[in-house]
């Protein structure tokens, strides 16, 4: 490629940038006059609110948002709403959907003020609002999202909502822009879809009715292990994925290392992994005998999505605490590439805002089919260095003991002590089987998990339970 055709190409990336930057403008306290996002004419004939559950996913036309919630309308006399599927279900964990009986969908919003927004929305939850400018966080929703765009010119949308999270909470984040821009602008010839937030939905006026021509939910597989959607629905979508990253401007895999790199992921923002010094040299030791070098790496919320492409693209083994981070780090390895996870005995809340965090790197590396997984949990509460002399009284509690907020703060908040004798152990085995360059992914991938520690998920609590220890039989 010449250096002209490659400059021309940062150029059109670039502008497609800054085209969604501005599309996102729309309705922004900054923009002032800027038209509103959505239609003040309704359509000529209204309908009643259809659900369909399609496999992954739930299609409902025709619904409401008014005051932080939405609302299907059940119109008796339509008998495309009566047939539909039921309209009570949790439509998003942001926003429920409420069932809304009325005589006549046209009478009902007849004396209202109403506006319209027509065309196909995406519903996009961010799972974790407060780590919005996480990049980790952001992969486990959108894995999804590409697996549904797959689906040709019918799945694009023409806006994305993602109402649990403000505009400004990662506006500054350019890797999280730069792989929004890629997965929604996945195979499309025209612009980039309008964007909306919290913000946007919080500035409509008081009184305002807004219809949705089409919304699309996503859903997890049905065979999913966890309800969430930190994972791609076939394994060609995740080489897609990739195939997209590595197009990305800029990417560029270096090739110092034929043999590939093991990489330590350090994340900048968690309290990470003690003992650290010990664990590089053990991670040095073991790849020194088959000429794999050993790196830390520790991405800043700075750092560009293509630097993290290219970084991480010569990685035969990642190790890393675990977490959405790590599992985002996953997302960008080669084929037949391994990700070991370093997990402390607690890993976290079995239910609420940090579930979806349990397992996200597992269930990644299981929905790509190209990806060894492997994992080494501490042996107990007490191999942590707590923060402080406050969370040390956890030190002799159990893992299932472990289910109050303190307890699962305290460990959230304690650095993770790692057994590197054991790592150096465990790569040694699969060194070897790393070392077969230009096989088959997927038998180096059985071989790895039948010579690696794969220990299995703490079990969520049964519903009705507290998840407290003396409350499950």
């Amino acid at each position: 490629m010449t250096a002209g055709s490659s400059s021309g190409r940062s150029r059109a990336l670039l502008a497609a940038f800054f085209l969604l930057v501005a599309t996102q403008a729309q309705g922004t306290p900054e923009s002032g006059d800027s038209l509103p996002w959505y239609q003040q004419e309704l359509p000529d004939k209204l309908l009643g609110t259809r659900v369909e559950e399609r496999q992954n996913a739930a299609h409902v036309f025709s619904i409401w948002f008014h005051h932080s919630r939405f609302y299907a309308i059940h119109d008796p006399s339509d008998a495309t709403c009566l047939a539909s599927a039921r309209t009570d279900f949790p439509f998003s964990p942001s926003l429920p959907l409420i069932k809304l009986p009325v005589a006549s969908v046209a009478r009902a919003v007849g004396n209202l003020a109403t506006a319209w927004l027509p065309g196909l929305t995406l519903v996009l939850d961010h799972p974790t609002p407060a780590a919005a400018e996480k990049l980790g966080t952001w992969v486990e929703a959108l894995a999804a999202a590409w697996s549904h765009l797959s689906e040709g010119p019918a799945a694009a949308p023409a806006t994305v909502l993602i109402p649990g999270l403000e505009r400004g909470a990662a506006a500054h984040t350019p890797g999280v822009w730069a792989l929004l821009s890629m997965v929604m602008g996945r195979d499309r010839a025209g612009p980039l879809p309008t964007l909306l937030f919290f913000d946007d939905l919080a500035r409509l006026p008081p009184g305002l009715w807004l219809g949705l021509e089409h919304v699309v939910a996503l859903r997890p597989p049905a065979n999913a292990s966890h309800q969430s959607l930190g994972a791609f629905t076939a394994p060609q979508h995740a080489a897609s994925f990739r195939a997209a990253l590595l197009s990305l401007p800029d990417v560029a895999i270096p090739t110092s290392a034929p043999n590939g790199t093991i990489t330590l992921l350090m994340d900048a923002d968690s309290p990470g992994i003690a003992g650290m010094a010990s664990l590089l040299r053990a991670l040095r030791e073991a790849g020194a005998a088959h000429g794999v070098p050993a790196r830390p790496y520790s991405p800043s919320q700075g750092t560009p999505l293509s630097a993290m492409v290219s970084a991480l693209g010569g990685t035969r083994v990642l190790l890393g605490r675990a977490g959405p981070e790590l599992a985002a780090a996953a997302a960008l390895l080669p084929p037949g590439a391994l990700v070991y996870e370093l997990r402390a005995a607690v890993q976290g809340p079995p239910r609420g805002p940090g579930a979806a965090a349990r397992g996200a790197t597992r269930r990644l590396a299981a929905s790509r089919g190209d990806l060894a997984w492997a994992a080494r949990a501490a042996p107990g509460p007490g191999a942590t260095l707590w923060a402080d002399a406050a969370d040390a009284r956890y030190a002799r509690w159990l893992p299932e003991e472990c289910s109050s907020a303190p307890c699962l703060e305290a460990n959230a908040r304690a650095a993770l002590v790692v057994d590197a004798d054991a790592v150096r152990r465990d790569l040694a085995a699969a060194l070897p089987i790393l070392s077969v360059v230009g096989g088959d992914p997927a038998d180096a991938v059985a071989r790895l998990e039948s010579v690696l520690p794969r220990p299995p998920d703490a079990p969520a609590p049964p519903p009705g339970t507290t998840g407290l220890w003396w409350d499950l039989d």
